[in-house]
C-alpha cells in the first residue's frame, strides 16, 4: 500500500477488508480521495485485478470523480499492461470504448456513469463486467435495484472482493439506512459503517474554512 498521512476514519476505511463498507460524511469530509488512494493501492498490489469507479450521472463522473482520480495516480503507473485490451490507447492506457483505464501491470478500473437513458436497459452500464472491487460515490444517488445488481458483479475469483461506499448522509428511510443500520439493529455480517465529519479532515481543510463553516 502506498502510505499517506490520513486521519483517524480514513485509515480504517483504507486498511479495512470487509466486502461492504459505507464510510459517509457530509460536504468537504474527504472521503473521495481515500476512495481513490484504495482504488489505487488494490491496482498496484493485486496484477489483473478487475474494478470500477462509479458515479450516477456522467457530468458528476467527469468533473469529480474521474477528475479527482486522474488527479492523485501517479503516472507511472498508468499506460497498457502487458496484454492491451483491444482499443486501448497505447500512450496514456486509456480505453475509450470500454471506459476504463488500465494500469501497466494489468490491472483495470472502469471509470463510468450508472445512470441510463433508456429505464428498459437500466442495467447497461455494469451488465456483464467481472469485477473485484467497486467504489461508488455518492450512491445515495442510486436507486436501491441498481445497488442490489452491482453486488453480483463482485465475483473476479482469486482477489479481494469489496464494495466500498462514500454516501453524504442519506434519508432515515433511504435504502443505506437499511443497508448500514445505526438505530441499533443489528449489522448485516461483513458490513462496516463508518462516519465521518469535516472536522476529521481539518487538519487537510486548514483552520479557517472550518472556522468559517461554523
Amino acid at each position: 500500500m502506498i502510505t499517506r498521512k490520513w486521519n483517524r476514519p480514513q485509515s480504517v476505511f483504507m486498511r479495512t477488508s470487509l466486502r461492504y463498507v459505507d464510510y459517509e460524511g457530509a460536504i468537504r469530509a474527504g472521503k473521495t480521495t481515500p476512495l481513490v488512494w484504495k482504488i489505487i493501492n488494490y491496482g498496484i498490489e493485486h496484477p489483473g485485478i478487475m474494478m470500477a469507479l462509479f458515479r450516477w450521472t456522467q457530468d458528476a463522473l467527469d468533473m469529480q470523480l474521474k477528475a479527482k482520480f486522474y488527479e492523485e495516480c501517479p503516472r507511472e503507473l498508468l499506460g497498457p499492461g502487458p496484454r492491451p485490451r483491444k482499443g486501448t490507447d497505447l500512450k496514456t492506457g486509456w480505453n475509450a470504448k470500454g471506459e476504463f483505464q488500465e494500469f501497466t501491470n494489468g490491472s483495470l478500473v472502469y471509470m463510468r456513469s450508472l445512470k441510463s437513458s433508456d429505464d428498459a436497459s437500466r442495467y447497461v452500464k455494469f451488465a456483464g463486467l467481472t469485477l473485484a472491487v467497486i467504489g461508488i460515490d455518492q450512491p445515495e444517488e442510486l436507486p436501491l435495484d441498481i445497488y442490489s445488481a452491482l453486488k453480483g458483479r463482485l465475483s473476479q475469483a482469486g482477489y479481494p472482493q469489496q464494495m466500498l461506499l462514500t454516501p453524504n448522509p442519506p434519508a432515515p428511510n433511504h435504502w443505506l439506512a437499511d443497508e448500514f443500520p445505526t438505530d441499533g439493529k443489528p449489522v448485516p455480517e461483513g458490513h462496516l459503517y463508518l462516519c465521518t465529519t469535516m472536522y476529521d479532515n481539518r487538519e487537510f481543510l486548514g483552520d479557517k474554512y472550518a472556522l468559517r463553516v461554523d
